[in-house]
């Protein structure tokens, strides 16, 4: 399945248990980029999501039509893992979507605990 525009949340187990901010993103990044010959990571900057420390991390790639896509992927550290928060839209319309996208990042709670 492929996001072209919206919103997407979901929860990544690292390879090797544990979980780190800027480790276990790294690893999740990569791992997407095995997938993906396509994908372009620019550096993560600290940012929040509902409130918790996170990563956010802008990613260019094309989808199944070859259109160009940009992509917002923000973490959240648990213990077991991350959650992760995926925002994506075309680049014509990243300017457009943009305000909604900080919106919904700083509306997303997450649950206490490793569940």
């Amino acid at each position: 399945m492929e996001l072209l525009t919206g919103a997407m949340i979901d929860y990544y187990i690292p390879q090797n248990g544990a979980a780190n901010l800027e480790g276990t993103s790294n690893e999740f990044i990569q791992s997407l980029a095995k997938g993906d010959s396509n994908l372009r990571a620019d550096k993560p900057a600290r940012a929040t999501v509902g409130g918790k420390a996170a990563l956010r991390t802008r990613v260019t790639t094309k989808t199944s039509a070859q259109t160009d896509q940009v992509v917002y992927l923000y973490t959240v550290p648990r213990e077991a893992g991350l959650w992760y928060l995926v925002l994506a839209a075309a680049p014509s319309q990243s300017n457009e979507f943009d305000p909604v996208f900080n919106q919904m990042a700083q509306s997303v709670t997450f649950p206490d605990g490793t569940n």
